[in-house]
């Protein structure tokens, strides 16, 4: 069974190409990915992914707030 991952990055850039590497990986399943981590925090009950990946130096709730 697929690790279920969810990606929290603001740069567009790093966003997408981690989302690529988590979709082309056969031991994952990419269940989102968000700008922001209050997107995720919102969508979080309903996609329970086992492994966040989360930039710290975000723009209004950091990573390490959220990550809380």
């Amino acid at each position: 069974m697929p690790i279920t991952v969810a990606i929290v990055e603001d740069n567009p850039d790093y966003r997408i190409g981690t989302s690529l590497v988590v979709k082309h990986s056969p031991l994952c399943t990419l269940v989102g990915s968000y700008e922001r981590a209050e997107d995720l925090l919102y969508e979080f009950e309903n996609i329970k992914p086992q492994v966040v990946l989360m930039d710290i130096g975000l723009p209004g709730l950091n990573g390490v707030e959220a990550s809380r």
